[in-house]
């Protein structure tokens, strides 16, 4: 693998976890507090509006994901690959593996914080009732299911291609870990 592959799937998965979560977690996390709040018109719009903030403030996390794959990556690279012994290669192998388990860590910080800011931000348009409050608190037993689920398999399927290499295929790893 070199820098331009090792680029190429960085921003392949990452571009591919923040439309999901973009496109289909934050509009649906939006639509739920409207609905579970019982927001009206001009409350919705606020509400609308710090989502869109605390969302972009929040790539900070994939950001640091995307710098942390490229390390691990960069192992892979001939000039790196070569001078490792059977039981390094293999110790790379098995955090490739159960990067997408780490991976649950990113999105779990993400939406900590970007719950609590689009919360924090929209007192700027109207201070919340404690009724209008309560959806936010229900929301990570809502979201953090489906986007585990979700980035767990995104991140699993964007990366076999390189566990199957054949750099990567033929290396032993120990099951327990």
């Amino acid at each position: 693998m070199n820098q331009f592959e090792s680029k190429k799937l960085r921003w392949k998965l990452t571009i591919g976890l923040e439309l999901l979560t973009s496109i289909l977690a934050v509009p649906l996390a939006v639509l739920f507090v409207i609905s579970a709040g019982g927001y009206d018109f001009n409350q919705s719009i606020g509400l609308i509006i710090s989502s869109t903030i605390s969302l972009t403030t929040s790539f900070v996390v994939p950001s640091v994901r995307f710098v942390i794959l490229g390390k691990l990556l960069k192992n892979l690279e001939d000039k790196n690959w070569f001078i490792l012994n059977s039981k390094e290669k293999s110790e790379i192998k098995t955090k490739i593996l159960n990067f997408p388990l780490y991976n649950s860590w990113f999105y779990m910080i993400q939406w900590s914080y970007g719950i609590f800011a689009a919360w924090r931000i929209m007192h700027l348009f109207f201070v919340p009732k404690t009724i209008e409050s309560l959806p936010f608190i229900f929301l990570p037993a809502i979201i953090y299911p489906v986007l585990g689920v979700s980035h767990f398999f995104l991140t699993e399927s964007t990366l076999v291609t390189l566990l199957e290499s054949d750099r990567l295929g033929d290396v032993y790893t120990d099951p327990e870990k």
